[in-house]
């Protein structure tokens, strides 16, 4: 299992406190869970430059000990993030397995298992195009999946280069769990878990199947200061946070399980059932 941290925000911000400050940061969470685990197979984290190419920086230390992720997390200023901790289940611990995993603007990371995945992946294998099956790089049933997802996006709107809209997005995820869920039915009692992040910088998914999830509406009003005689609002922004767990006390909503949200370029939150 992983844990996973990710934003929107109408302004680029730093959220340093919530990636690695002393309340339930995702640094924390990578020592010690709300369960007890811990999450130490390596980190990564993905931000978008003002021209929407991501760019992402892994480790295979754990991040609540790495000087880089503490480093990254004061200095990264960003309107689109999307961090994780990683608890390898399927694949080692190696570079290549470790999250985010990106594909042009595309951003993904998951918290959960499929179960049996060695057994039972050649009909989530078989169903990936052949050209986007060739970008698969690593072991994890994470990796596949992405990819699955991915070609479900396409062949909605038959390129994922294009602005792409809620709608879209929901009904990709939809088809794309449901169809991983029969895959990869129980296994020795054990559920499948499916908590995806995905984003192209400018609109952002989060499904919770299985594992816990939460997200955050934050309204910072600013400073006001005057501009030509008149009052004008500055530093204020609006944002949007998804997290596997509260990270601070602030009023953080449950996502539904089975369920997904999306964040619009807007950053209205829309939710919908994944059944």
């Amino acid at each position: 299992m992983c844990r996973l941290f990710a934003f929107r925000s109408t302004v680029p911000i730093c959220d340093s406190t919530l990636l690695n400050g002393s309340g339930n940061s995702l640094a924390t969470q990578s020592r010690r869970d709300a369960h007890g685990e811990s999450h130490i197979d390596g980190w990564g984290l993905a931000s978008y430059a003002d021209d929407g190419v991501p760019h992402i920086t892994k480790s295979l230390l754990p991040a609540f000990s790495d000087p880089q992720f503490g480093e990254v997390s004061r200095t990264v200023t960003t309107k689109t993030l999307v961090a994780h901790v990683r608890q390898a289940s399927v694949g080692s611990a190696a570079l290549v397995n470790t999250h985010p995993f990106i594909y042009e603007r595309w951003v993904f990371v998951h918290n959960g298992t499929l179960q049996d995945f060695a057994a039972r992946r050649k009909p989530l294998f078989d169903a990936i195009p052949y050209d986007l099956r060739t970008m698969i790089r690593g072991e994890t049933d994470s990796e596949c999946v992405f990819f699955f997802w991915l070609s479900r996006l396409r062949a909605a709107v038959g390129s994922i280069n294009q602005t792409i809209c809620v709608e879209t997005v929901i009904t990709a995820f939809q088809e794309t769990v449901n169809l991983v869920d029969s895959w990869f039915p129980a296994h020795h009692g054990e559920e499948s878990k499916f908590n995806f992040v995905a984003t192209n910088g400018r609109i952002m998914a989060a499904t919770r199947w299985g594992k816990s999830l939460s997200y955050l509406e934050r309204l910072s009003g600013g400073e006001m200061s005057e501009k030509d005689g008149h009052p004008n609002a500055i530093n204020a922004f609006r944002s949007v946070h998804i997290s596997s767990e509260a990270t601070d006390g602030n009023n953080w909503r449950e996502v539904s399980d089975r369920s997904m949200i999306v964040v619009d370029e807007q950053l209205d939150v829309h939710a919908a059932s994944l059944l």
